[in-house]
């Protein structure tokens, strides 16, 4: 069944709010409150997402006074000496040994000396 362009648009504009509103919300969940199948739901939102009138999740660096946490990326040469060494300082929040473009990460309270190549922070 065909329908209008303005409601089809109406569709991406109420998934939108419920993305919005609830960011981890189940389709099933979101079909049940939109009134429509699930199968229409999943069409309407990769249209949407395609068409850009929804735009995915962006990560990017946040350069501001308020920054609470500090990120990095990072590869070393001996990243089970690297992760060791950050697991005793009481600065970093989380630390982990990576696989892909970097092997080391570090999320720390304050900013901190790397040892190793800093791909992205």
């Amino acid at each position: 069944m065909k329908i209008k362009p303005e409601e089809r648009i109406r569709q991406y504009r109420r998934v939108y709010e419920l993305l919005y509103k609830f960011p981890l919300i189940p389709k099933s969940k979101m079909a049940e409150l939109l009134g429509i199948h699930w199968i229409t739901l999943n069409n309407r939102l990769k249209e949407a997402l395609r068409n850009q009138y929804i735009i995915g999740p962006e990560t990017r660096k946040c350069s501001h006074a308020n920054t609470l946490e500090f990120v990095y990326f990072f590869n070393t040469e001996e990243p089970d000496i690297t992760y060791m060494k950050y697991r005793e300082d009481p600065r970093v929040i989380y630390n982990a040994q990576l696989y892909g473009f970097c092997n080391s990460l570090v999320i720390s309270k304050k900013e901190i000396e790397i040892d190793g190549e800093i791909l992205l922070y």
